[in-house]
């Protein structure tokens, strides 16, 4: 059953996105533009999510757990001692912290990750020489080690999963990360595939877990970073800011989200609705009367040359089978595709769906064109991303490679978006003053760079609507921000000609806006977190693309 049906009923489709644009008008601007929960009403997949329950724990166990997760926090502590004197012992070299971030893995990796995506904090981390460490840390894996059969098993019985025991060894392990797993299992409810035969063969499913002991080494760990930033703001007090402060905490209690799978599967199924209504902009929100004069919406992602190719492109989320989601545990559709992460097995299997898409020898598509093809998939996909941002408000504050699959799909090709455990929902409000702040950035580094339809603007009226967007977006008391001297910082920060991304400005502005006592909320942070990692992605060259997307047209006509 498809994801949007899942959660489709009459009221809610009136609610999500109103047929009258004059209705939409009418909304409070504080109103969320998609509800972040959406009940379904009828059928064994339309029940609510949070029908099943995890295992209780009885006193003895619980007593027993405790003792556990204590031994290995003073596991993990020992470990952290060990690398600290190694990074010292080699003067904080990049390659000893990668070998700390190897070593460490998980949440440890994903900070240090974040830290690197702001030149701003990066510098104040790693000095001047920052870039070094972020090439080091670039390609450093995040996985865990899969579960046990024990662990396993305990998850599947809490989800309800009819699983064959006799063939629990022959599961396919489809993805280690650093805070689940994701497993091909087989059902006793078996299938024919056959009519003409008597023989019933066994049913797989694909099922997402979240092991107890893993969520309790996260909790753990997100304990022990917590106490290192404590411990590093007493040694140097000046090391970090109020503001970076204040963000990387929120960045730390964003991985409490990501362990409740019951908020990923919600948050999957109102993507696949964002995605089934975008081409009805008509019926969205937000529209560009709304964000004038100063910016207007992400333009739909241009397919134009993968339309002269003859590729048909379909932006998709697995579907989720509702019954057998937990907080540990989700169901969902089995993409047979490849994330869009380079290695040499990930390249053979995009090269084989790109051949099978294009109908072409997969020798034609020689290493240079794979990574022109891939980059250019990607760039559709972050467009696609900013796009139902700028329409719905809704988003997934983790996009990255690892969580963008490539599929061929009756002659299409689909862009999966997985992984959205993270993801938010703003208010129309939010929507259009973070689409504003980056616009007048932009404007204030390139000078002219407004929308040729849109009617100039000078410095000093970029720089008031950088202000006007940050009093909508912080949280303040009120009269006793000096907003005269932020507007004055800014200035002097966002200079024209700078070449620094604007989303990276973004973050500085609110780090530096907090010494003046205004609070960005944490899913502002995570916005434009997840659009400089964006932004940090090389674009496609597009006149390569076009000259390789000439060769292969030319490669299918003989």
């Amino acid at each position: 059953m498809p994801a949007s049906l899942a959660i489709q009923n009459a009221s809610s489709i009136a609610i999500l996105f109103p047929d009258n644009p004059v209705a939409s008008h009418k909304k409070k601007p504080s109103e969320l533009l998609i509800p972040k929960r959406v009940a379904a009403e009828s059928s064994v997949h339309d029940k609510p999510l949070h029908q099943r329950k995890i295992e209780q724990v009885n006193v003895v166990q619980r007593f027993f757990n405790a003792i556990g997760n204590g031994l290995y926090t003073c596991y993990r502590s020992i470990q952290i001692l060990g690398y600290s004197i190694n990074i010292m012992v080699r003067n904080g070299s990049p390659k000893s912290v990668q070998q700390a971030a190897d070593g460490l893995g998980g949440v440890f990796l994903k900070l240090l990750q974040f830290i690197c995506s702001s030149e701003g904090m990066a510098k104040k981390f790693f000095g001047g020489n920052h870039e070094d460490y972020t090439k080091a840390l670039r390609h450093v894996s995040s996985s865990n080690k899969p579960m046990s059969n024990r662990q396993l098993i305990r998850c599947l019985e809490a989800a309800g999963i009819d699983y064959e025991p006799e063939l629990l060894d022959d599961r396919t392990n489809l993805g280690v990360g650093s805070i689940g797993e994701v497993n091909d299992i087989y059902t006793k409810s078996g299938q024919t595939q056959d009519p003409t035969l008597a023989k019933i063969t066994p049913k797989s499913i694909v099922v997402k877990l979240i092991s107890p002991a893993n969520e309790a080494k996260i909790l753990s760990d997100i304990n022990l970073m917590t106490l290192l930033m404590k411990v590093v703001n007493f040694i140097a007090p000046g090391k970090l800011g109020s503001g970076m402060k204040a963000s990387l905490t929120d960045f730390i209690e964003s991985f409490k989200s990501e362990l409740n799978l019951a908020e990923e599967a919600i948050n999957t199924q109102t993507q696949a609705r964002v995605f089934s209504k975008l081409p009805a902009c008509e019926k969205f929100e937000i529209n560009d009367q709304d964000l004038e004069p100063i910016s207007r919406l992400y333009d739909p992602p241009d397919t134009e040359l993968l339309d002269n190719l003859g590729v048909k492109l379909k932006f998709k989320v697995p579907e989720i089978d509702s019954r057998y989601t937990t907080r540990r545990s989700m169901v969902m559709q089995r993409v047979e595709g490849v994330t869009l992460t380079a290695s040499d097995k990930n390249d053979q299997q995009l090269r084989a769906i790109l051949q099978r898409v294009l109908k072409i020898p997969e020798t034609v598509i020689t290493k240079e064109r794979l990574e022109v093809l891939r980059n250019s998939i990607k760039f559709l996909a972050f467009s696609q991303w900013l796009y139902c941002y700028s329409r719905s408000g809704f988003f997934n504050a983790d996009i990255h490679d690892g969580n963008i699959m490539v599929a061929e799909e009756n002659g299409a090709l689909c862009v999966y978006f997985i992984d959205l455990g993270n993801a938010l929902q703003h208010t129309k409000e939010q929507t259009i003053a973070s689409q504003k702040i980056g616009v007048a950035l932009r404007e204030l580094k390139e000078p002219g760079s407004l929308h040729e339809s849109m009617p100039p603007i000078s410095r000093q009226q970029a720089l008031d609507a950088v202000i006007d967007s940050l009093k909508k977006l912080g949280k303040f008391k009120a009269g006793a921000v000096d907003w005269q001297a932020i507007k004055k910082n800014i200035d002097a920060l966002v200079k024209a000609g700078d070449t620094e991304a604007s989303e990276k400005r973004s973050i500085e502005i609110f780090d530096m806006i907090y010494q003046y006592g205004v609070k960005t909320p944490k899913d502002i942070m995570a916005l434009f977190r997840a659009m400089t990692l964006i932004k940090g992605n090389k674009p496609p060259d597009m006149e390569k693309m076009k000259c390789i997307a000439n060769q292969l047209r030319q490669q299918m006509k003989s």
